[in-house]
């Protein structure tokens, strides 16, 4: 008897342990998780919400397709699906512009990341040279929750525009030579 009592017990405290380790932690007192969150700069911090696996992140000069959500003190500032219909929205990849600029952290990410970066709403506004609104004191933290889609490389770009650029003229000179053949009689021009 004692033996059957010693092994349930046994059972139900690894039972309990592997349940335990299978639940998520609790976050704060609203059930939010807590991040861990890594500074790029003393203006800029991320943490990955998902990161898949790959190795192609983006460059300068690469043409990003982001789904973008900007808030601070529980109001949106930017969001990119309904600026552009539902889609991501397009940015190309430059420096940082400032620091805090979340162009660091895109830098980090592959397609299909996820990400939460946090920056100071003084250093965005002084970059922009606007007047912060009412709502976002100094020292408040702008929050962007950003999908990286894809990424479209600078050189994939580039043979793009000169393809466009190509077939422009080819359309331009097939239209002079159109226009050219004409009979005399009925081009008013000529």
């Amino acid at each position: 008897m004692y033996q059957k009592f010693a092994f349930l017990s046994i059972a139900c405290f690894i039972s309990l342990f592997t349940a335990a380790q299978l639940t998520k932690p609790i976050g704060t007192r609203d059930g939010r998780p807590v991040y861990n969150f890594t500074a790029v700069n003393p203006k800029l911090q991320y943490v990955f919400i998902e990161d898949k696996p790959g190795n192609e992140h983006p460059h300068v000069g690469d043409d990003v397709m982001l789904r973008m959500i900007g808030i601070c003190n529980n109001r949106f500032l930017y969001n990119s699906g309904q600026l552009n219909k539902g889609k991501p929205a397009p940015f190309t990849l430059s420096e940082p512009g400032f620091k805090g600029d979340i162009f660091d952290a895109l830098v980090l990410m592959t397609p299909g990341d996820s990400v939460i970066c946090l920056v100071d709403a003084e250093a965005l506004y002084g970059h922009l040279n606007k007047k912060m609104p009412d709502f976002i004191k100094p020292g408040d933290l702008i929050q962007y929750n950003i999908r990286l889609v894809s990424i479209k490389r600078k050189e994939e770009l580039e043979k793009e525009r000169q393809e466009a650029i190509r077939k422009a003229m080819q359309e331009e000179q097939k239209q002079t030579a159109d226009t050219i053949k004409q009979k005399p009689g009925k081009n008013k021009y000529f």
